[in-house]
């Protein structure tokens, strides 16, 4: 009958066989899916770790290294080795740094009242 429990399996052998073969659609790459799904996911997974923000961080930062995406590895290193530095990274990203050119005169009157060479001032 359909409707009876299943009965135990004798061996671990064969309950692993019955967990690994799901049916229906294949599930997408991480990369793949749409943002929606993405934060889904990621939602899962916080959830999972009971949204440890530290214990999430450690595995980004295994993750990228094992992607040898250096970069990132090292930014999670300082993130997590200086959490006050999460605040300087926000406000740089958020300013608006706009590069204002002066003219050639404004320029040789900078040099002039602050005594700078030219080397000086172009390393500004």
């Amino acid at each position: 009958n359909v409707l009876q429990k299943p009965k135990k399996m004798l061996t671990s052998e064969k309950s692993e066989v019955l967990l690994s073969s799901k049916s229906g659609r294949p599930e997408k790459e991480f990369s793949k899916k749409s943002l929606r799904s993405q934060r889904r996911d990621a939602s899962k997974l916080s959830t999972e770790v009971s949204n440890n923000t530290l214990q999430l961080l450690m595995a980004a930062k295994v993750s990228a290294k094992r992607n040898k995406d250096n970069d990132l590895a090292s930014v999670i290193s300082e993130v997590l080795k200086t959490p006050t530095i999460i605040k300087k990274i926000r406000t740089s990203l958020t300013e608006n740094n706009v590069v204002i050119k002066a003219t050639p005169a404004e320029a040789m009157v900078y040099l002039i009242d602050n005594n700078l060479t030219k080397s000086q001032y172009h390393h500004m």
